[in-house]
């Protein structure tokens, strides 16, 4: 499986999928983050010449089967409300995605955010209703804790499974806190 990751980081998305699919390629990573895009080539040493210092709405996209997007947060978290409001241009850089769905033709997305953007405009609307149209009609959507999973942290996300095909869901398995 092909793979795409926007707002890339050191790779978290890429570091999942690897585990999840033994084929897993990532064919392009992009991040504007200087540091973020050094620690992915440090950590994704077989995919460093994908990763690109770049913004995500100009990079080039490859053909893919999934795009992954750790779309940034700040502009949908409590406080950005407080500062900038919904005039916050980076309420805008979900745009990205359904813009490399397009031009890899991948059947798959995953979006992870802060839990106020699956009740935004944003997303319940813009964002929602594109995918919609390109034939992403299957979702699969919760909001997970990371303490759920082993991280010592306090961590809730949004995660958004999109797909063109048939998604069958299975529980969520939350590792035992003793």
């Amino acid at each position: 499986m092909r793979g795409i990751e926007l707002f890339c980081g050191l790779g978290g998305f890429s570091l999942a999928a690897k585990k999840a699919l033994p084929n897993y390629e990532c064919v392009r990573a992009a991040d504007i983050s200087k540091p973020a895009i050094a620690a992915f080539k440090s950590i994704h040493k077989s995919n460093a010449e994908n990763a690109l210092l770049e913004d995500c709405m100009k990079v080039d996209i490859p053909k893919a089967d999934i795009v992954f997007a750790g779309i940034p947060c700040q502009a949908f978290s409590m406080t950005a409300k407080i500062k900038k409001g919904l005039d916050d241009p980076r309420r805008k850089l979900w745009e990205a995605v359904p813009r490399a769905l397009e031009l890899s033709s991948a059947d798959y997305c995953l979006i992870e955010q802060v839990p106020p953007f699956s009740k935004s405009d944003e997303f319940m609307n813009d964002m929602g209703g594109g995918l919609w149209k390109m034939g992403f009609i299957h979702h699969i959507a919760l909001i997970l804790d990371a303490s759920d999973f082993g991280i010592p942290q306090k961590r809730k996300r949004f995660f958004c499974l999109s797909s063109k095909l048939p998604l069958f869901q299975k529980a969520v398995k939350k590792k035992n806190k003793e």
